[in-house]
Protein backbone atom coordinates (compact mmCIF):
# COMPACT_ATOMS: atom_id res chain seq x y z
CA UNK A 1 0.00 0.00 0.00
CA UNK A 2 0.99 3.57 -1.20
CA UNK A 3 -1.00 5.43 2.30
CA UNK A 4 -1.01 5.09 5.66
CA UNK A 5 -4.19 7.23 6.96
CA UNK A 6 -4.33 7.92 10.38
CA UNK A 7 -7.41 8.57 12.89
CA UNK A 8 -7.68 9.46 16.62
CA UNK A 9 -10.95 8.88 17.92
CA UNK A 10 -12.65 9.71 21.01
CA UNK A 11 -16.57 9.80 21.57
CA UNK A 12 -16.91 10.07 17.69
CA UNK A 13 -20.49 8.17 17.21
CA UNK A 14 -22.06 11.29 15.58
CA UNK A 15 -20.26 11.66 12.84
CA UNK A 16 -17.90 9.42 11.98
CA UNK A 17 -19.74 7.19 9.50
CA UNK A 18 -19.71 10.53 7.57
CA UNK A 19 -15.78 10.55 7.50
CA UNK A 20 -15.58 6.83 7.43
CA UNK A 21 -17.44 6.66 3.96
CA UNK A 22 -15.86 9.87 2.17
CA UNK A 23 -12.33 8.23 3.02
CA UNK A 24 -14.22 5.18 1.15
CA UNK A 25 -15.47 7.07 -1.47
CA UNK A 26 -11.82 8.41 -2.82
CA UNK A 27 -10.92 7.99 -6.00
CA UNK A 28 -7.70 7.29 -5.09
CA UNK A 29 -7.87 3.72 -3.47
CA UNK A 30 -4.47 2.46 -2.27
CA UNK A 31 -4.45 2.92 1.11
CA UNK A 32 -4.50 1.48 4.60
CA UNK A 33 -6.44 2.94 7.25
CA UNK A 34 -5.24 3.06 10.83
CA UNK A 35 -7.82 4.07 13.68
CA UNK A 36 -6.68 4.39 17.19
CA UNK A 37 -9.59 4.70 19.60
CA UNK A 38 -8.82 6.72 22.70
CA UNK A 39 -11.03 4.71 24.78
CA UNK A 40 -14.42 5.78 23.80
CA UNK A 41 -17.33 5.00 26.28
CA UNK A 42 -19.70 5.33 23.36
CA UNK A 43 -21.05 3.73 19.77
CA UNK A 44 -17.95 4.44 18.37
CA UNK A 45 -16.20 1.12 17.58
CA UNK A 46 -19.27 -0.30 16.99
CA UNK A 47 -19.49 1.78 14.15
CA UNK A 48 -16.18 0.98 13.19
CA UNK A 49 -16.72 -1.90 13.71
CA UNK A 50 -19.76 -2.31 11.13
CA UNK A 51 -18.16 -0.53 8.77
CA UNK A 52 -15.19 -2.90 8.70
CA UNK A 53 -17.62 -5.96 8.22
CA UNK A 54 -19.80 -4.18 5.15
CA UNK A 55 -16.25 -2.59 3.54
CA UNK A 56 -13.81 -5.84 3.94
CA UNK A 57 -11.93 -4.27 0.35
CA UNK A 58 -10.50 -1.31 3.00
CA UNK A 59 -7.97 -2.54 5.05
CA UNK A 60 -8.71 -1.31 8.68
CA UNK A 61 -6.21 -1.65 11.58
CA UNK A 62 -6.65 -0.63 15.28
CA UNK A 63 -3.87 0.78 16.95
CA UNK A 64 -3.38 0.65 20.38
CA UNK A 65 -4.97 3.67 22.28
CA UNK A 66 -4.49 5.95 25.36
CA UNK A 67 -6.01 9.27 26.48
CA UNK A 68 -3.03 11.52 25.74
CA UNK A 69 -3.12 15.11 24.34
CA UNK A 70 -4.22 14.88 20.69
CA UNK A 71 -1.41 16.44 19.36
CA UNK A 72 1.01 13.43 21.58
CA UNK A 73 -1.59 11.05 20.14
CA UNK A 74 -1.31 11.18 16.96
CA UNK A 75 2.28 11.03 17.00
CA UNK A 76 2.06 7.75 19.08
CA UNK A 77 0.02 6.32 16.32
CA UNK A 78 2.65 7.12 13.92
CA UNK A 79 5.23 5.33 15.65
CA UNK A 80 2.75 2.13 15.49
CA UNK A 81 2.90 1.70 11.97
CA UNK A 82 5.67 -0.60 11.37
CA UNK A 83 4.63 -1.59 7.77
CA UNK A 84 6.62 0.81 5.07
CA UNK A 85 4.26 3.39 3.54
CA UNK A 86 5.06 5.90 0.64
CA UNK A 87 2.47 8.41 2.01
CA UNK A 88 1.05 9.38 5.53
CA UNK A 89 -2.16 11.47 5.87
CA UNK A 90 -3.92 12.31 9.64
CA UNK A 91 -7.56 12.24 9.30
CA UNK A 92 -9.99 13.65 11.76
CA UNK A 93 -13.00 11.62 13.28
CA UNK A 94 -15.67 14.31 12.76
CA UNK A 95 -14.51 15.99 8.70
CA UNK A 96 -15.71 14.58 5.72
CA UNK A 97 -12.92 14.69 2.82
CA UNK A 98 -13.84 15.51 -0.74
CA UNK A 99 -13.47 12.55 -3.14
CA UNK A 100 -9.91 14.16 -4.70
CA UNK A 101 -8.31 14.61 -1.92
CA UNK A 102 -6.21 11.64 -1.52
CA UNK A 103 -5.54 11.86 -5.16
CA UNK A 104 -4.60 15.66 -5.39
CA UNK A 105 -2.02 15.49 -2.13
CA UNK A 106 -0.22 12.64 -3.59
CA UNK A 107 0.06 14.33 -7.41
CA UNK A 108 1.80 16.63 -5.75
CA UNK A 109 3.82 15.18 -3.25
CA UNK A 110 5.39 12.95 -6.42
CA UNK A 111 7.18 15.92 -7.14
CA UNK A 112 9.84 15.65 -4.25
CA UNK A 113 10.27 12.49 -3.36
CA UNK A 114 13.68 13.76 -2.23
CA UNK A 115 12.71 15.77 0.26
CA UNK A 116 10.53 15.69 3.37
CA UNK A 117 7.36 17.11 2.06
CA UNK A 118 3.61 17.95 3.25
CA UNK A 119 0.27 18.75 0.83
CA UNK A 120 -1.91 21.15 2.86
CA UNK A 121 -5.23 23.06 1.94
CA UNK A 122 -7.83 25.91 3.34
CA UNK A 123 -10.85 23.97 4.28
CA UNK A 124 -14.63 24.25 3.47
CA UNK A 125 -16.15 25.06 7.25
CA UNK A 126 -19.18 22.88 8.51
CA UNK A 127 -21.74 22.83 10.93
CA UNK A 128 -23.07 19.99 12.68
CA UNK A 129 -25.49 18.94 10.07
CA UNK A 130 -23.19 19.54 7.55
CA UNK A 131 -24.33 22.39 6.29
CA UNK A 132 -21.69 24.74 4.29
CA UNK A 133 -20.90 27.89 6.75
CA UNK A 134 -17.74 29.59 4.73
CA UNK A 135 -14.49 28.71 4.44
CA UNK A 136 -11.29 28.92 6.69
CA UNK A 137 -9.51 32.35 6.28
CA UNK A 138 -7.01 32.20 3.65
CA UNK A 139 -2.93 32.35 3.86
CA UNK A 140 -1.04 34.33 1.34
CA UNK A 141 2.39 34.37 2.12
CA UNK A 142 4.78 31.86 0.95
CA UNK A 143 5.55 28.62 3.92
CA UNK A 144 9.03 29.23 4.98
CA UNK A 145 10.88 28.16 7.92
CA UNK A 146 10.35 31.93 9.25
CA UNK A 147 6.77 32.13 8.67
CA UNK A 148 6.21 28.68 10.26
CA UNK A 149 8.32 30.58 14.10
CA UNK A 150 5.33 32.66 14.08
CA UNK A 151 2.18 30.67 12.91
CA UNK A 152 0.71 27.42 11.35
CA UNK A 153 -0.71 27.68 8.23
CA UNK A 154 -2.77 24.67 7.87
CA UNK A 155 -4.82 22.22 9.57
CA UNK A 156 -3.25 18.46 10.68
CA UNK A 157 -6.54 17.19 9.39
CA UNK A 158 -5.55 18.14 5.89
CA UNK A 159 -2.22 17.41 5.62
CA UNK A 160 -0.44 14.19 3.18
CA UNK A 161 2.95 14.05 3.61
CA UNK A 162 6.00 11.68 2.26
CA UNK A 163 7.90 9.09 4.33
CA UNK A 164 10.99 11.71 4.72
CA UNK A 165 8.58 13.99 6.56
CA UNK A 166 7.32 11.00 8.21
CA UNK A 167 11.14 9.94 9.28
CA UNK A 168 11.27 13.60 10.97
CA UNK A 169 8.00 13.09 13.33
CA UNK A 170 9.30 9.58 14.24
CA UNK A 171 12.39 11.32 16.06
CA UNK A 172 9.80 13.86 18.33
CA UNK A 173 9.36 12.88 21.91
CA UNK A 174 6.17 12.29 22.25
CA UNK A 175 6.66 12.29 26.30
CA UNK A 176 6.80 16.20 26.42
CA UNK A 177 3.57 18.11 25.65
CA UNK A 178 3.10 18.92 22.11
CA UNK A 179 0.71 22.02 21.77
CA UNK A 180 -0.21 20.62 17.89
CA UNK A 181 1.36 18.38 14.98
CA UNK A 182 0.06 20.21 12.54
CA UNK A 183 2.07 23.15 13.54
CA UNK A 184 5.06 20.90 14.42
CA UNK A 185 4.91 19.17 11.51
CA UNK A 186 5.55 22.71 9.36
CA UNK A 187 7.99 23.75 11.90
CA UNK A 188 10.40 20.59 10.87
CA UNK A 189 9.44 20.39 7.03
CA UNK A 190 10.71 23.76 6.57
CA UNK A 191 13.71 23.46 9.10
CA UNK A 192 15.19 20.79 6.81
CA UNK A 193 14.46 22.85 3.79
CA UNK A 194 11.90 20.62 2.62
CA UNK A 195 8.71 21.26 0.58
CA UNK A 196 5.69 22.54 2.51
CA UNK A 197 2.21 23.23 0.14
CA UNK A 198 -0.74 24.92 0.83
CA UNK A 199 -3.38 25.06 -1.40
CA UNK A 200 -5.92 27.71 -1.37
CA UNK A 201 -8.82 25.37 -2.81
CA UNK A 202 -10.61 23.45 -0.04
CA UNK A 203 -9.92 19.27 -0.19
CA UNK A 204 -11.74 18.97 3.60
CA UNK A 205 -14.96 19.90 5.13
CA UNK A 206 -14.23 20.97 8.64
CA UNK A 207 -16.71 20.79 11.26
CA UNK A 208 -17.17 23.34 13.70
Amino acid sequence: MLVAIIMCTQNGEKFILEQLNSIKNQTYKDFDLFIKDNLSNDKTKLIIDKFKEENNEISIKYLKGDNKHFANSYIEGLRQIKDDYKYYAFCDQDDIWENDHLKRSISYLQKFENKPSVYSSRTTLINERGDIIGKSLPFNRPASLQNSLVQSIAGANTMVFNKKAFQLLEKVDSNKHIISHDWLLYILVTAYEGEFNYNSEPSVRYRQ
